[in-house]
């Protein structure tokens, strides 16, 4: 309901998705399917963050893996997945680009974000007519790679 929302900050959008976010959504969904939850933890890591920073991490990875084997399941994730990736009709992000009328938003994109790349997000960004923040050496999971940037991004927006 465009009515009720004053501004939109969406960080990791894009129109479409890349070949390679495609092909990682298949892998996801083929992990999830196969009670793989390990495989794919360390899949999801691998697309998310920029290479750069998990070889920053690369001591936490296997805790991170393991959180997430701790605290997810299987079918959770694979429902989430499917319900949350819609190509096309009124619940995709190109059927809300459609119906957003006219909020004031902000894109912002990560430089090395294989799953919304910035070309894509661009293409967003000129449909809805917004301003983009391209952040350099970060991934898809912007805020947890450089927070404090992004954090300033949203705040300025918002203010």
């Amino acid at each position: 309901n465009p009515s009720i929302v004053r501004k939109l900050h969406l960080t990791g959008v894009s129109l479409g998705r890349s070949d390679s976010g495609y092909l990682q959504l298949l892998a996801w969904k083929d992990h999830l399917q196969n009670d793989n939850l390990r495989a794919f933890a360390w899949a999801a890591l691998l697309a998310s963050y920029s290479s750069a920073f998990l070889r920053r991490s690369e001591i936490r990875l296997p805790m991170w893996v393991q959180s997430v084997c701790d605290s997810h399941e299987c079918s959770g994730l694979l429902a989430l997945l499917v319900q949350a990736h819609e190509e096309a009709g009124p619940w995709s992000v190109a059927g809300m680009a459609d119906r957003i009328g006219s909020i004031k938003g902000r894109l912002v994109s990560g430089q090395d974000d294989i799953l919304a790349p910035t070309d894509l997000v661009l293409n967003l960004a000129e449909k809805l007519d917004w301003p983009v923040n391209v952040i350099s050496n970060a991934g898809h999971a912007l805020p947890m790679e450089a927070p404090r940037i992004w954090r300033e991004d949203l705040l300025n927006f918002l203010d």
